[in-house]
């Protein structure tokens, strides 16, 4: 992993940086804290079988704002690029998914060479590079899933009592309040993913 902090370098100007200069990440998430800097990671994925792979890289959390992935070629070309992050809409991505997760195809005995830029506004950046099978990924997704559906679950139930409380209380005020509360984290939330990403700080402060 490479900390160039506000620099903003291209992947030209990392692919002249030596390999020394990189810092080795000691566990699989490695947290790096509230940081606007610009890190960049740079590994290699080895395709041992005499078939063609497919993986999934998952890394970096589902809120890093921009994450970039590139592929270079053994005459330090540019050979694919692809994008991912809280701030790009889910058109745009490479992966259509939540967290930030790059499809990684490799040739038979091929060594991909990869770069990975992550850049955030100040939000908490981890960085864990976790390489997922199509199945793997799946069960992943499939558990997680449960999870998020128990835990809305419960919020639903939640809020259709405090509906019931609100029509029998003659005391507004706290559901008032609970209702702008939703619409200032979700709704800004769902117009930043769906439609409008690059403009959600001045959406946020509207609501």
């Amino acid at each position: 992993m490479l900390n160039v902090k506000q620099q903003n370098l291209s992947i030209t100007d990392i692919l002249k940086v030596k390999d020394s200069e990189f810092s080795n990440l000691f566990n699989q998430n490695t947290d790096l804290g509230f940081t606007n800097y610009n890190y960049w990671l740079h590994f290699q994925i080895n395709n041992n079988s005499s078939d063609e792979a497919q993986y999934y890289l998952e890394t970096s959390r589902p809120i890093v704002d921009f994450a970039t992935l590139y592929k270079i070629d053994n005459l330090n070309k540019i050979v694919d690029v692809k994008k991912s992050g809280d701030n790009i809409s889910f058109k745009d991505r490479s992966f259509n998914h939540r967290k930030t997760i790059f499809k990684i195809n490799l040739y038979s005995k091929e060594i991909g060479n990869y770069y990975i830029h992550l850049k955030s506004e100040g939000e908490v950046i981890n960085v864990p590079v976790i390489l997922r099978t199509s199945e793997n990924l799946i069960e992943n997704t499939y558990f997680e899933q449960i999870i998020f559906g128990f835990f809305y679950g419960i919020l639903l139930i939640a809020s259709i009592l405090n509906f019931f409380l609100f029509l029998c209380h003659e005391r507004k005020s706290i559901s008032i309040l609970q209702f702008i509360c939703c619409i200032y984290w979700v709704a800004p939330v769902f117009i930043r993913w769906i439609f409008l990403p690059v403009y959600y700080p001045r959406i946020r402060l509207v609501f």
